[in-house]
Order: structure tokens, then sequence, then C-alpha cells
């Protein structure tokens, strides 16, 4: 006889599930639909609703994990980096687990709690080309720790993350650049301030 009991979610689930009643009772109460992620056409939220609503979602769920798909493109942009929890239980199966010290070897690997698995922030954040190559590290997860150093290493040696890498570097590389630049034009600006106001106590 089947169960009515109810399976209970992950806790990472439960979260998001909370945060969008929150959201969808306050859109009632008090409509806001420049803030709000409940579509009003449709009276549902969307995928797109919760993507562009990345920063507000990583308030409250306090983490990122990558089990919860969001877009990694959105978290480098807002200045984070691959997931990576420390001092936790990891969970044993068939006498192996995932290990912290891989994140030293590894500065790309984050690991989901939620999933039990290993994921490329890299090419989380630049998807392969191809979107079905190196699924097990962008969308299933890999879990077979007997395997990881091998498959850690294949992985960095795939052309699919090398052309992450590049893109990820080039990436910080650019955001540098624009930090450089507006300081300068900043600086510059405040002296053409202090110019005028030198000259205008003569004038």
């Amino acid at each position: 006889m089947a169960s009515n009991k109810r399976q209970r979610q992950p806790e990472g689930v439960q979260k998001i599930t909370a945060f969008l009643t929150k959201k969808t009772k306050s859109s009632t109460e008090q409509p806001d639909p420049g803030s709000s992620i409940l579509n009003t056409k449709t009276n549902e939220v969307t995928e797109s609703d919760v993507q562009s609503n990345v920063n507000e979602l990583s308030v409250v769920l306090n983490d990122q994990d990558p089990a919860l798909n969001v877009n990694a493109y959105h978290l480098i942009s807002n200045n984070f980096g691959p997931y990576q929890p420390k001092d936790i239980q990891f969970p044993r199966v068939n006498g192996r687990s995932f290990r912290q010290d891989w994140y030293v070897l590894h500065e790309w690997l984050e690991y989901s709690p939620i999933n039990d698995a290993a994921f490329c922030f890299y090419c989380r954040c630049f998807p392969p080309s191809n979107k079905y190559n190196e699924l097990a590290y962008t969308l299933h997860g890999f879990k077979t720790w007997a395997r990881a150093t091998k498959s850690f290493k294949d992985h960095e040696n795939s052309a699919s993350h090398k052309e992450a890498s590049v893109k990820v570097s080039g990436f910080h590389s650019s955001k540098n650049v624009g930090s450089i630049a507006t300081n300068v034009s900043t600086y510059y600006t405040n002296c053409s301030e202090k110019q005028r106001v030198f000259d205008s106590s003569f004038g």
C-alpha cells in the first residue's frame, strides 16, 4: 500500500519555497511590479524571474549550492566564487567521501551538500558550446569518489574546461581594468573640480 507521507524536501529547496511564498504574499498585499518575482500575467514564478533575482535569493540562502542550479554567471558577476563548504560532515558511501583538501588542488571545484556531489564553477559560469559536454560537472554533479582524482584531472585537461578557465580569467581581468579606469577617471574629475574651485577663488 502506497504511503501518504510526503517526502521531505532538501533544506535548500525548502528555503527557496519559503522565500517564494513570502514574495507571493507580499506582492498580494502591496503589489510592486518592479521588485516582485511573481509573474503577474500567469500568477506563477518562472525560472527567468528567479534568475533575475539571484542577489535576493543569495541573501535568503546564505550559500550558492550548485545543485540549486542558480545561474553561475550572475554569481561571478556579483563577486561570488566556487561554493566550497568546509568543516562539515561529508557523507561516506562505500567507504569513500568528498575530501576538503581537493579545494586546494582544484580552485574551480565546488561541492553540493544537497546532492553530495562535485561541480565545476568555471564551466557553470561559461558552459561548453556543446551543452552535452561535461554534464557531470555542470548539471548532474560528480560523486564517484573512488575515481575523483583521475576524473578531476581529466576534466581540467578537457577542451571545455580550458576554454571556461580562459574566460573566467578574462572576466576577472576586465573587471580589474574597469575598476582601475573608474578610479583614474574619478581622480581626474576630483582634481579638475579642485582646480575649478581654486581658480574661481581668484576670479
